[in-house]
C-alpha cells in the first residue's frame, strides 16, 4: 500500500494513554471494580481525537 494512502487511513497512529495502568483493563473490567467498590449512579464520557 502506498505511504500517501496509509497516511490517510492513520497507518501511523499510536494509541496514547494518561494511564498506562488502567488501559491495561478493559472497560467491562474497569465497570466491574467501579461496581465492587460500591459506586453507582451514571457514568458519561467523551473521546476528543485530534489531527
Amino acid at each position: 500500500m502506498p505511504k500517501t494512502v496509509r497516511k490517510l487511513r492513520g497507518g501511523n497512529l499510536k494509541k496514547i494513554y494518561s494511564n498506562p495502568e488502567l488501559a491495561k483493563f478493559s472497560p467491562r473490567e474497569l465497570i466491574a471494580e467501579l461496581k465492587a467498590r460500591g459506586y453507582t449512579g451514571e457514568l458519561k464520557y467523551t473521546q476528543t481525537i485530534s489531527l
